[in-house]
């Protein structure tokens, strides 16, 4: 149940480099322009209602990334993580972006509003990345109407999964 209201001082909002078997619980990084959370090599961490909303009254700063999960060094992936209801909307780019990840897991949730002023979208996954499962996640209105550069997922990753993915026809 940790906010973090940060106004724009510092630029990324929830930094996790290094971390195994943990659990983080409500999570809610506001007023961050680069990153509300970046994940740097994490394995076997679980996160439960995770929140960044830049929709939300009170924000001044809307983050440009919702969520980053990638790569300290060399081999040291964000693997086998699995986040429960992670709702992630409003980011002026990326809701979810996903580089050099290895089986992680996300149930629920939702992906939306997101890049609505840069031309991005809901979640892009890199090439680097294998075997990501999506769950149930509901997309809605990413990316910026009538823009065919936008969008709700953007896949280049190896054997991703996505099972009852909902999203509106934007």
């Amino acid at each position: 149940n940790l906010t973090i209201n940060c106004a724009g001082a510092a630029t990324i909002g929830v930094f996790i480099r290094g971390i195994t078997h943990s659990q983080f619980n409500r999570l809610r990084p506001i007023n961050f322009p680069a990153y509300a959370m970046l994940c740097n090599f994490m394995v076997s961490n679980s996160f439960y209602d995770f929140c960044y909303s830049g929709n939300e009254s009170g924000i001044t700063v809307p983050s440009v990334i919702g969520v980053g999960l990638g790569l300290r060094n060399a081999g040291e992936q964000c693997a086998d993580c699995t986040w429960i209801n992670p709702v992630i909307e409003g980011t002026s780019g990326n809701g979810l972006v996903l580089d050099e990840t290895y089986e992680n897991t996300f149930v629920g949730g939702t992906i939306e509003g997101c890049g609505y002023t840069t031309g991005y979208g809901g979640i892009l996954i890199g090439p680097n990345n294998t075997q990501n499962t999506f769950i149930g996640t509901a997309l809605e209105s990413n990316g910026i109407a009538a823009d065919a550069t936008t969008f709700h997922i953007k896949n280049a990753g190896l054997r991703t999964s996505f099972i009852n993915i909902s999203a509106d026809n934007t």
